[in-house]
């Protein structure tokens, strides 16, 4: 029993207690940092938001990766900065980081954020404006040029925009393939034209045309309600006809009330069995980005031709907004029966009298 409590046993005794705790402390602490390491990549791997929404998100030349951390921490990209500094350190992705404005999708984990930002994963949806108004050759001109300029086909850029745009609008024209309820009163021969809802859209790249516009038909049916169909029939109209007039007004004015005003115009010279004499509907038919129509222009033999033949034309010549649908169904009540825009303004005059009218346009358009 002596022996056993000897001073030589008791100072082993402690000495192999002291291992035997720090090799349990390093035994922790490994554990926690693995375990903090799994976290780390658990939260960085992990999907962002639950919203499935954009936010423009921008680099600065020159910002470091603390500062551009930050700043997507600020803007709710991610949920804390470390998350993203540990995943660049890790890549040693630091100088990979490129400035230019970004459409990060809210629903990004912190790895897809940072793999964008240093351009090894493609953003994979872009942010295309369809402009109010505009027809389908614009718009199919427009994203064939967003589709050319984000293609990783090796043609050439004319090239692919070229094709992309051809099929675009051999889909605008193939109206038969898509089945809507809205569709159940357009002409067998109409074309998508004006049914293209203008608005934001979110698309991937590679998208092809067929997609974009069954995205653009879906927004147009839950744009105008039933509600407003329900306004429509009430009106006596069909929505196609609606959309003709819309188009026109959408065309000619920009502003809710003067909408609602030329409305008002159009319908007085239809119940008056006047020709609606929209310069409009024969730059639709031209191309031509000016307003005014020229002399020729007025000879032309075309249903489209608003001074030559009365009534509507057989088509919208354009896309047109809500705001220009709504003028449709609650036109202005008046006894104006012409108007023209003024040349520098864009302001809207209206006039009662043809001799009232002429003097407008000698004042404003002629000048």
């Amino acid at each position: 029993m002596k022996n056993l409590f000897s001073q030589n046993n008791v100072f082993t005794y402690k000495r192999k207690s002291k291992k035997g705790l720090f090799s349990s402390l390093l035994i922790i602490l490994v554990f926690l940092i693995i375990f903090f390491i799994i976290f780390l990549f658990y939260k960085i791997y992990s999907p962002g938001g639950i919203k499935n929404s954009y936010e423009e998100f921008i680099v600065k030349e020159g910002e470091t990766v603390k500062q551009i951390s930050s700043s997507l921490k600020d803007q709710d990209l991610i949920k804390h900065s470390l998350y993203f500094n540990f995943y660049i350190f890790v890549k040693r992705a630091d100088k990979k980081l490129k400035t230019g404005v970004y459409q990060i999708n809210t629903k990004m984990s912190v790895a897809d954020i940072a793999n964008v930002l240093t351009g090894s994963q493609l953003s994979s949806e872009g942010k295309i404006i369809i402009i109010e108004g505009w027809n389908s050759k614009e718009i199919a001109d427009y994203i064939s040029d967003f589709h050319a300029r984000y293609s990783t086909d090796n043609t050439n850029y004319e090239d692919i925009k070229k094709n992309f745009k051809k099929e675009f609008l051999a889909e605008v024209n193939n109206a038969k393939e898509y089945d809507y309820g809205f569709f159940a009163d357009k002409p067998k021969e109409a074309t998508l034209e004006g049914y293209l809802y203008p608005d934001t859209y979110y698309i991937y790249r590679d998208t092809e045309p067929e997609e974009i516009i069954r995205k653009m038909l879906e927004n147009f049916d839950q744009k105008v309600t039933k509600e407003i169909r329900d306004q429509i029939r009430q009106k006596e109209m069909t929505l196609h006809e609606v959309l003709i007039l819309a188009s026109i007004i959408q065309k000619e004015v920009k502003s809710p009330d003067e909408m609602r005003r030329v409305a008002g115009v159009y319908f007085n010279r239809l119940a008056a069995n006047k020709a609606l004499e929209s310069d409009s509907t024969l730059t639709y038919i031209t191309g031509r980005k000016r307003a005014r129509a020229t002399g020729q222009d007025l000879k032309m033999d075309s249903p489209y031709n608003t001074y030559r033949y009365k009534g509507l034309p057989p088509g919208p010549i354009g896309n047109p907004c809500l705001e220009a649908i709504q003028a449709v169904l609650n036109p202005e009540e008046h006894d104006f029966m012409f108007f023209i825009t003024d040349n520098e303004t864009g302001e809207a005059m209206f006039s009662k009298t043809g001799k009232e009218h002429q003097k407008k346009v000698e004042e404003h358009l002629n000048k």
